[in-house]
């Protein structure tokens, strides 16, 4: 379950731990009888069923036939610390502390309630079920279907601050992906990943300490590894749409090897080396938009990021206006 400190209770709701053992032995994509499956993990089969049904509310796909049992409609590849390790490289692989619970609330939270510790620590999760995005929003991960990750990460001095790190994330994010053949990726600031069919990836962060340092930062990663066939709240991707889809081990290794990279550039250097990448895949750039900042609206014409990563709008009177925080969204088309 995990390489370091157990999950307590609070952190694995009751089932997860049998619900994750059912996927176990069905992640093959052979059918197993209910009676089998009992057997093997030590229950009634009426307890088999209950979890089986949970696991398909979850998202997971299931191929039911009388008298051969239960499969995976898709196998599915769990996470496995040794084959994240080997994706990271050095030295990160030695370094980082894993934790690999079967299920959370949130990847997010279950690093939140470890204790503090000045060495990075990642937590990855089958499925989510109160994942949080920005300004609240829930993202849940079904089982298997994405790569819900958080990363903690205690930075001594931090000269930049803050504002600019999910930007910087963004980008590290979209340059892992790419080196796995990812083409067509763009960023919507101020932290999402997109394609042309959609969201593929978001990122929350959450701080500890001063902004300026010493702080600790939990980075939270969602990737839409494998969407299920159900509709969806916003419109969202999977990685095939961009690529061929890689291991989901392989993937989350070189994943965390480039953030752990990336945090040590931005610690020292801030946003700069990040901008030019950003700016070859800014979603927004030269698009009307509208920025939403709770109490009121802003819109504009959005000119890319300054040296702080924060927006550049030109506003109908012609002035320039810079923001660091808000939800942006672009404005429909005028029809003639």
């Amino acid at each position: 379950m995990s390489e370091a400190a157990d999950p307590s209770a609070s952190r694995v709701r009751p089932g997860d731990e049998l619900r994750h053992r059912i996927l176990v032995a069905l992640a093959d994509g052979e059918f197993h009888s209910g009676e089998a499956l009992a057997g093997a993990l030590g229950v009634s089969r009426a307890a088999v069923w209950k979890h089986l049904e949970a696991l398909a509310e979850a998202g997971l796909g299931l191929d039911r036939q009388r008298g051969r049992g239960y499969r995976l409609t898709h196998p599915v590849e769990l996470f496995d610390a040794d084959a994240i390790r080997a994706a990271m490289g050095s030295p990160w692989n030695r370094q980082l502390q894993l934790h690999l619970p079967a299920a959370v609330a949130s990847t997010n939270q279950f690093l939140a309630d470890l204790p503090a510790d000045a060495r990075p620590q990642a937590c990855l999760a089958e499925g989510q079920a109160a994942g949080r995005g920005r300004r609240g929003r829930q993202w849940l991960s079904a089982y298997g279907a994405g790569i819900p990750l958080s990363l903690a990460w205690h930075f001594h001095v931090l000269s930049a601050g803050v504002s600019a790190l999910a930007p910087a994330i963004a980008v590290s994010l979209a340059g892992a992906l790419e080196a796995l053949g990812a083409r067509g990726l763009r960023l919507k600031w101020p932290n999402d990943l997109l394609c042309e069919q959609g969201k593929l990836a978001g990122i929350l962060i959450e701080l500890r300490g001063a902004p300026e340092g010493p702080c600790d930062v939990i980075i939270g990663v969602g990737i839409n590894w494998a969407l299920p066939n159900e509709p969806v709240d916003q419109a969202a991707a999977d990685l095939s749409a961009v690529m061929a889809r890689p291991s989901r081990n392989h993937l989350a290794g070189m994943v965390l090897g480039r953030l752990c990279d990336d945090l040590g550039r931005y610690a020292e250097q801030g946003f700069a080396p990040f901008a030019d990448a950003w700016a070859e895949r800014d979603a927004l750039a030269g698009r009307s938009v509208t920025l939403d900042l709770g109490t009121r609206q802003v819109a504009g014409c959005a000119q890319g990021l300054d040296e702080a990563a924060a927006l550049c709008l030109r506003e109908a009177d012609g002035s320039l206006s810079r923001w660091q925080v808000g939800e942006v969204s672009l404005r429909p088309a005028r029809s003639n």
